[in-house]
């Protein structure tokens, strides 16, 4: 067999795999804000991106991920008006160099994102109001009192026209988010 007949033959078990990996993506999950379209799209890259980068550069992909959840963690405690750059957040997450300067409630909002990191890659449930506190518990330790339990007061976001909904809805709503 020629090479070119090779590589066609391997682009058509590979083209079978990730039929069936859709098939049974379908299957197992809804995507309800999604198109149908735009689901396959979304499962056809993630089925390309774990079968020619995972597998065969798993140092680069893992420093990759690495970098993203650094610029993830920065970017969603700046908005809620954390100090800590970006380089001092991987100083922390790299070495444990904690920022000088910085309140401990500052650090502990990096770390606790770190830590639910932690937690989730090990988690093997389903999405549940159960776990869904529990990340809540995980992100706020050390930051607030009452961990997993939902806000009693009313919030608002500021320089947002947006209105959070009235705390005594949040327990339905998270209800019907996990349904």
């Amino acid at each position: 067999m020629d090479e070119f007949k090779l590589l066609k033959k391997i682009d058509e078990l590979l083209s079978k795999k990730l039929k069936k990996y859709i098939e049974y993506k379908f299957k197992k999950f809804k995507y309800s804000y999604l198109t149908e379209n735009q689901a396959k799209e979304l499962e056809r890259l993630k089925f390309y991106y774990q079968y020619y980068f995972k597998d065969y550069y798993p140092d680069e992909v893992r420093r990759y991920e690495e970098i993203q959840f650094v610029r993830y963690v920065h970017g969603t405690t700046a908005i809620e008006g954390n100090t800590i750059t970006l380089r001092q957040v991987e100083e922390l997450f790299e070495h444990g160099i904690t920022p000088s300067g910085k309140t401990l409630r500052e650090v502990y909002e990096v770390i606790n994102f770190k830590k639910l990191r932690e937690f989730l890659s090990d988690y093997k449930g389903d999405v549940s109001e159960r776990l869904i506190k529990k990340m809540h518990a995980i992100i706020i330790e050390n930051i607030f009192e009452a961990p997993g339990e939902y806000c009693r007061i009313l919030v608002g976001i500021e320089g947002s026209d947006y209105m959070p909904p009235p705390p005594f809805e949040i327990p339905d709503l998270v209800k019907e988010l996990v349904e």
